[in-house]
């Protein structure tokens, strides 16, 4: 039996990561103000059907700089980062190269980051997102893909 991935776009990494750290801090974050503990454990009930999270570069990049929203939790999020980077078999960093991500079209209006989670769905690994923009694009060629966004207002 194959393995089954799932990949993260830096939102939903970002809320996973604090809400593992502290579900009660979600909606206290400044990119996380329209989430909630209950949106944190949707999240996870999505996650769980899966072996293996995926994130890219540009997503660690973008996360690690967000979670110094609060200096009372930056030291321990960074850590919890480390450690799940480190340690979680269920965690994995997946390369996508530059060079492709500038040659898909949706670059020029998603960038960098938003661009490598398109090729991974062009791999068949459904992204969770709640960018609309993203999602259109990872849902056109992964039809497991999740707009988070849509799922979490519809369960609230």
């Amino acid at each position: 039996m194959s393995q089954r991935d799932v990949a993260l776009d830096s939102n939903m990494f970002l809320l996973y990561v604090v809400g593992l750290l502290d579900a009660s801090a979600i909606n206290k974050h400044k990119r996380l103000k329209q989430y909630s503990a209950e949106s944190f454990e949707r999240l996870c009930k999505i996650i769980s059907r899966y072996d293996r999270v995926l994130v890219t570069a540009g997503c660690l990049a973008e996360v690690s700089d967000l979670i110094e929203y609060d200096k009372r939790y930056s030291k321990q999020l960074f850590e919890l980062l480390k450690v799940l980077l480190l340690g979680a078999d269920g965690l994995s960093e997946e390369h996508v190269p530059a060079r492709t991500i500038v040659e898909e079209p949706s670059y020029y209006w998603l960038g960098v980051t938003d661009t490598s989670y398109v090729e991974l769905a062009k791999r068949g690994i459904p992204v969770i997102t709640s960018d609309l923009r993203l999602y259109a694009q990872a849902v056109a060629h992964c039809d497991d893909s999740v707009n988070f966004a849509v799922l979490d207002v519809c369960a609230a």
